[in-house]
């Protein structure tokens, strides 16, 4: 992955503290700890599309994708070791 690849960037909680990272890139998500050099692809069931756009939620413990034309997308990221569920598409409340 080279530096034109990454899109958006947010810092998360993990085991109480922020100490985490995660990048949105044109390959997925991927996800390191803070000050670390080593990084992993964050979740699974996302599609291998750009990835706009990150947020943390903190107070559902969520990390939500924006995608380039395949939808938003949700992670819970309050579990570890990370992650043992993948990435969810998030339909708008009318489409439930």
């Amino acid at each position: 992955i080279s530096s034109d690849d990454f899109r958006t960037i947010e810092i998360y909680a993990s085991a109480g503290s922020f100490d985490r990272v995660a990048v949105g890139t044109r390959s997925g998500v991927y996800s390191s700890t803070l000050g670390s050099a080593d990084w992993s692809l964050l979740g699974a069931g996302l599609p291998d599309v750009l990835v706009f756009d990150l947020r943390y939620v903190a107070s559902t413990g969520s990390l939500i994708a924006g995608t380039l034309g395949r939808g938003v997308w949700r992670l819970a990221v309050t579990e570890l070791p990370i992650f043992a569920d993948g990435f969810e598409l998030q339909l708008p409340p009318e489409a439930e």
